[in-house]
């Protein structure tokens, strides 16, 4: 057996995953936190700057929020805490839409300078927030469970490639002042009065329809769950609509004949940019 069996394989992620902190107790999962900036306030998502503290200064509008990776150092310092224990499987957020990515790659290198027996492996996810934070939890389970390194890299890049994600935001505002807009730039300059919804494809956001009002969105959103290939481990996520979030997740239990679905609430590190008022929905479809 090599190196990569020896122990059960740990987790990490970062606080875009918006996984609650009891939940990543008790999965054994670490979470590397993001920066968030108000003006010359520093904050680490989700540790000292909660979503509703979070969403009453960014509606303040006094001051806009920035947002910074985690540094190289930051994931070399939970790495070391690690590997003593056994190898590590990182999974972070999209390298389209954040450094992350590069600063866990940086961070492992680190720790391999003076420990190259170490098991570090950093897997791009191409996901963030709900889709995320499943695949997170879901590669928990399976580490429990007894997969190895290896094979627990492959689900996760499987089960991530088959993850779909949909997106209503009331507005594009905080996508494009934050640079993150992607592919949906083309529904930039449109009636102020539409609600854009999103696809969360390739690690990326795609317009994908422009709609009259919030609720013709979230239509939208379940259209696209409901049809096509069957939806397994599905999840909605919220910045601050966590009442119609619910509402969504228990029809979609119904009709989907679904035990629990859960309902994330969006951190600071992803609300920068989606901004109040949006709802988004995550699920896996079959493979082929």
């Amino acid at each position: 057996m090599t190196s990569a069996s020896q122990g059960t394989v740990q987790i990490l992620t970062d606080s875009t995953s918006d996984i609650p902190q009891e939940d990543a107790r008790s999965a054994g999962i670490t979470i590397v936190p993001a920066y968030v900036f108000f003006g010359e306030e520093q904050f680490h998502d989700g540790v000292s700057i909660g979503g509703a503290e979070f969403y009453r200064r960014l509606e303040e509008k006094t001051v806009v929020p920035k947002t910074a990776q985690p540094s190289p150092q930051d994931f070399a310092d939970a790495f070391s805490s690690l590997v003593p224990n056994g190898p590590v499987l990182a999974l972070t957020v999209t390298s389209k839409l954040s450094g992350t990515y590069n600063s866990a790659l940086l961070g492992r290198d680190i720790v391999l300078e003076s420990n190259p027996d170490a098991v570090i492996e950093v897997v791009d996810t191409l996901l963030v927030a709900m889709g995320l934070g499943q695949l997170v939890l879901g590669a928990a389970r399976r580490a429990q469970e007894g997969m190895d390194i290896e094979e627990l890299a492959a689900w996760a890049r499987d089960r991530a490639s088959r993850t779909q994600m949909y997106i209503a935001v009331d507005t594009l505002e905080y996508l494009a002042r934050g640079g993150r807009i992607g592919k949906a730039q083309s529904f930039l300059g449109g009636l102020l009065s539409i609600k854009p919804v999103l696809e969360f494809r390739e690690g990326e956001l795609h317009p994908l329809e422009r709609v009259r009002s919030r609720a013709k969105a979230h239509g939208v959103l379940e259209t696209h769950l409901y049809g096509g290939n069957a939806a397994e481990d599905v999840a909605f996520g919220t910045t601050t609509d966590h009442e119609r979030a619910a509402e969504l997740a228990e029809r979609a239990k119904s009709q989907l004949q679904l035990d629990d679905i859960p309902v994330y609430s969006i951190g600071a590190a992803v609300g920068t940019y989606a901004g109040p008022g949006c709802i988004g929905v995550s699920f896996v479809v079959s493979g082929s």
